[in-house]
């Protein structure tokens, strides 16, 4: 389970839709590059209203991230889509312990903040991970992807190797 094994992935299917994500974000991103073990990262396959597609929840069993998916990395990269997202949909997903929101396209990964503010962003390139805010390019690895992530999608899990 790897940052590689998701990459092949993509190449190999690149019209995965939404819901088709689910599965390789889970396994390979969440659990293989992040460390969730399984059962604290839950997939909700069915499109409800004010249910998160994906919600990463801690050791104590808190559902303190919550994530959109979306099939197209534009939704999430170009700020005017973003902030519609935001307020159509992601922001409905906040609960009382929720910490973080994470807007996810297939080559992109941004946490927000319970605001909307981008913290973080990775966007998954050809030969390397780019920092969405303008910082370093870094290298396509599973290192480098959890650096990127750890602080804030890491923080609940005390099982977690940050």
């Amino acid at each position: 389970m790897s940052l590689s094994a998701y990459v092949a992935e993509l190449e190999a299917k690149p019209d995965l839709g939404e819901i088709e994500l689910y599965g390789p974000l889970d396994a390979e991103i969440m659990r293989g590059v992040l460390g969730y073990p399984k059962g604290r990262v839950r997939t909700h396959q069915r499109r409800e209203d004010g249910i998160p597609d994906l919600t990463l929840y801690s050791d104590q069993d808190e559902a303190w991230v919550v994530c959109e998916v979306k099939g197209d990395d534009d939704e999430i990269r170009r700020e005017d889509r973003r902030r519609r997202l935001w307020e159509e949909q992601a922001r409905r997903y906040i609960e009382p312990e929720t910490l973080y929101v994470c807007l996810i396209g297939p080559r992109t990964l941004y946490v927000c903040d319970l605001a909307g503010k981008v913290l973080e962003g990775v966007h998954i390139e050809e030969l390397g991970l780019a920092d969405a805010l303008g910082g370093d390019a870094r290298p396509l690895s599973d290192d480098a992807l959890g650096h990127a992530l750890a602080y804030h999608l890491r923080g609940g899990l005390q099982s977690a190797q940050v």
